[in-house]
């Protein structure tokens, strides 16, 4: 929907390229995208819905505006900013970190596959997913969060954010889903945008460093705007049944988008279908309780945000009907693919066993990793006596349809890769959870039928 005055729309799109620096002639359009509103300082932001919204599961709809830079001359002129900006982002890490050691070491591993390197018929793409680790139950957290070992200022936000930003400079991947995220509107969303992406966030309901802060944390999904553009995009909030039978909200969230793949010019007729695809992204953050009760409270979020994934497929209106079975869900799930000693493993067992045929790509590819298993978390945690136990074990996952195949992996840190006796958060990690890496491909879907 154009703007029907004139002199409103001059005023608006003068205001608009003064603020975010875009050129003269952008348009201005509105848009309807599930749970997204505009917020009074320029970002977006999930709204508050009130306690009767959520026990009945409601995806309540608002507007959201969209700028389009309109495609000319002045794409090489804004990759050539963007070029400058990342250069400008290293610079200001370096300064920011000196002093530190370095960030632990890592490397892309070649996953054998049946595709063929250099196969023009595919479409590859990076994939990042990461628990940052919020700063509400870290830094700012009276006991640190628990992180016993941490030295105190690998903790403070005003270094952390830099180490978190490298580690995401390392990949810069096309895709990049997060949990954990308290500082989205004041660093990540600035930062980020500076690289090219556009942001999605979901705030949870009622955050749990609300007790010891101000800041409140929620799920985000950033996306290169130059590979992929938002078609359309929903939260999930998670509904608990009572034993009474009734539904109550809880406080864990869900991001669903439909992303596009922008078409790449002088696309050839024989792989029309590919240049036309788009993917679903889905990044959640589920329930935390190591108890058969919590593994009950994830198993049951997990299925409501399969369900709605599997929504979005149905009711996608792309050309190729085919595409939309592309399927990536990332996320700290806090659930373990094995049975432990205080539960049996049925959230990550549903996953893998719903109808989107969905399964995790590293734990596919262990054997290829330095350790030979998949952990994603690696810390010290206190006892109730005072002792202290370690904890190392896969909870984060990067899990892919069967129309897509894995080409490459980030490597997992070991002792020999620079994690030290303090482990996880660390001056050598700034997160308690390790960034899962993936190079995804997705052939031409004819010859998936």
């Amino acid at each position: 929907m154009i703007f029907a005055f004139d002199r409103v729309k001059m005023r608006s799109t003068a205001l608009l390229a003064f603020f975010f620096n875009l050129p003269w002639n952008f348009q201005l359009q509105a848009f309807s995208v599930y749970s997204i509103e505009r917020h009074s300082n320029r970002q977006f932001k999930i709204p508050r819905q009130n306690r009767n919204d959520l026990s009945k599961g409601r995806l309540m709809k608002f507007k959201r505006w969209l700028i389009q830079v309109p495609a000319t001359q002045d794409f090489k002129m804004q990759m050539t900013t963007t070029t400058t900006n990342k250069e400008q982002l290293r610079n200001e890490v370096k300064e920011a970190l000196k002093g530190w050691p370095e960030l632990c070491r890592r490397w892309w591993i070649p996953v054998s596959s049946s595709i063929q390197l250099g196969n023009q018929h595919e479409f590859r793409f990076t994939v990042m997913q990461w628990n940052t680790l919020s700063d509400g139950l870290s830094g700012l957290h009276p006991n640190r969060g628990g992180f016993i070992l941490a030295p105190f200022e690998s903790l403070e936000w005003k270094h952390r954010r830099y180490r978190i930003l490298e580690e995401i400079l390392r990949w810069e991947t096309d895709i990049i889903c997060l949990q954990e995220v308290d500082h989205y509107h004041d660093w990540f969303f600035p930062k980020l945008r500076l690289l090219g992406y556009a942001g999605i966030f979901a705030q949870k309901p009622a955050s749990a460093g609300l007790r010891y802060c101000s800041l409140e944390d929620g799920c985000a999904i950033f996306y290169k705007k130059e590979k992929f553009e938002l078609n359309t995009c929903s939260t999930v909030i998670y509904n608990q049944r009572m034993t009474d039978g009734s539904a109550a909200a809880t406080n864990q969230v869900g991001l669903v988008a439909l992303l596009d793949f922008k078409q790449e010019p002088n696309c050839p007729s024989s792989v029309q279908s590919l240049c036309e695809t788009s993917i679903i992204v889905s990044t959640t953050h589920l329930a935390a309780n190591k108890n058969q009760q919590g593994e009950a409270i994830r198993t049951l979020q997990a299925a409501q945000l399969l369900n709605t994934i599997t929504r979005t497929t149905d009711s996608s209106t792309q050309k190729d009907k085919n595409a939309c079975q592309n399927v990536v869900l990332c996320g700290d799930l806090n659930a373990t693919p094995e049975h432990q000693k205080t539960y049996r493993a049925t959230c990550y067992s549903l996953c893998r066993s719903h109808s989107l045929g969905l399964s995790s790509v590293y734990q596919q590819h262990c054997q290829l990793l330095n350790s030979g298993y998949v952990y994603t978390t690696w810390k010290v945690r206190p006892n109730l006596d005072g002792t202290e136990h370690h904890v190392k074990h896969c909870i984060d996952y990067i899990l892919a349809s069967q129309t897509i195949q894995t080409t490459a992996l980030a490597s997992i840190p070991t002792n020999n890769d620079g994690i030290d006796s303090n482990f996880t958060p660390s001056f050598c990690y700034p997160s308690d959870h390790f960034a899962l890496v993936a190079e995804l491909s997705i052939t031409n879907s004819k010859s998936l039928i």
